[in-house]
């Protein structure tokens, strides 16, 4: 589907443009490409609405700036809009820096926030970074999706499946380099995961896959009947990260009643309200460094969802009563029996925050697991 220059600005959002500078757009800007002006201008050209162009270079810095200089004088736009940052990489496929330099360099810039609408240009630079922005998209930056393709104009990129379930799991086999160490390794059960006994082979692939999940800083969700092993598995994801050692905080959010909910997860000020007798950390500030573990997740209240997402994206808290956010470095852990995707259907919970946390997604129905 083509965007559409013509596209509605949200109400009260910027709407910034992120990718790296690619060698087609370098060659574009050298006027080495007849009638070819490359993936950033093409998009600029096609949808002329965006309020800032954020732009990441591995190339020398003095080709990028000329490259600036070349697109703002083609796309008619003022220089101020532009921003540009070096990224430093060893290699342009090593996913694994290319995931921590992204990362490090959009959070420095306060992203994600309530008042930016974030598109990802996936066309410019290596099949790696591409890989980089689609997994970013999906968890810790929500953003469109865009590509150009050579005389077929800008295209938005939609997926028919989840791409966190169905994509993760090659992505985690293909990458970062301690897994395939792993992967290599003794055959037999890893130790952190010794405690879940099981003869079935669908367990044995949740383990494998878990084990792979593990070694990223990223959020899991974990689908299983009740009795199914759901936290010996996130205690064993906790254990084989690289938080073990820090706090491990389970949760039972079905325990938790609605009007506590917030409470309990993002504390309190004194006098927040009756009963509120003193300042309360909540669970996340408790498990600051290390690991949350959400379990029967389903069971939250719908203005504790919307906290949540807020939590998972910013990396933060507002205790109830205080308008101050804390900052939070959390992994959430999260599991639930019920099915999530009809609790959606139906406005039970929220699409966003489903998407947040099924990055790698633990399916563990009907499948008993016992613990020593």
């Amino acid at each position: 589907m083509e965007v559409s220059a013509e596209r509605t600005k949200p109400v009260n959002k910027s709407r910034w443009l992120v990718g790296w500078i690619g060698r087609t757009d370098h060659e574009a800007a050298e006027g080495q490409l007849k009638g070819d002006v490359g993936p950033i201008a093409a998009a600029l050209q096609s949808d002329p609405g965006y309020d800032r162009v954020y732009l990441l270079t591995n190339y020398p810095h003095e080709s990028s700036v000329n490259y600036c200089d070349w697109l703002t004088a083609l796309i008619g736009i003022d220089p101020s809009r532009i921003d540009l940052f070096d990224i430093k990489l060893s290699s342009p496929v090593d996913y694994d820096a290319i995931y921590s330099e992204v990362s490090a360099n959009l959070a420095a810039g306060r992203l994600p926030r309530d008042d930016v609408e974030l598109t990802f240009h996936l066309s410019p630079g290596t099949p790696a970074m591409a890989v980089i922005w689609v997994v970013l998209s999906r968890t810790r930056f929500p953003a469109r999706l865009i590509q150009t393709v050579r005389g077929g104009g800008v295209q938005e990129v939609t997926f028919f499946t989840d791409v966190a379930d169905a994509f993760l799991p090659e992505f985690l086999r293909r990458s970062e380099t301690r897994i395939e160490k792993l992967a290599a390794g003794p055959q037999g059960v890893p130790p952190e995961f010794a405690r879940i006994l099981h003869r079935s082979d669908l367990i044995a692939k949740q383990v494998e896959l878990a084990r792979r999940v593990a070694a990223f800083d990223v959020p899991v969700l974990i689908l299983g009947e009740t009795g199914t092993g759901k936290e010996l598995f996130a205690e064993a994801i906790h254990a084989a990260s690289r938080r073990d050692g820090k706090p491990y905080i389970p949760v039972n959010c079905g325990a938790i009643g609605n009007e506590l909910a917030n409470s309990e997860l993002f504390g309190h000020k004194k006098g927040a309200f009756t009963g509120a007798d003193r300042d309360r950390k909540g669970h996340f500030e408790e498990a600051k460094g290390g690991t949350l573990f959400l379990d029967e997740i389903g069971d939250l209240p719908l203005d504790t969802q919307v906290r949540l997402l807020r939590a998972l994206q910013a990396k933060e808290v507002i205790p109830v009563g205080s308008s101050k956010p804390i900052p939070v470095d959390v992994r959430v852990v999260a599991a639930t029996h019920r099915d999530l995707v009809a609790d959606v259907a139906a406005g039970r919970f929220r699409e966003d925050l489903f998407h947040r946390l099924a990055v790698g997604i633990l399916r563990l129905l009907w499948a008993p697991v016992r613990t020593c």
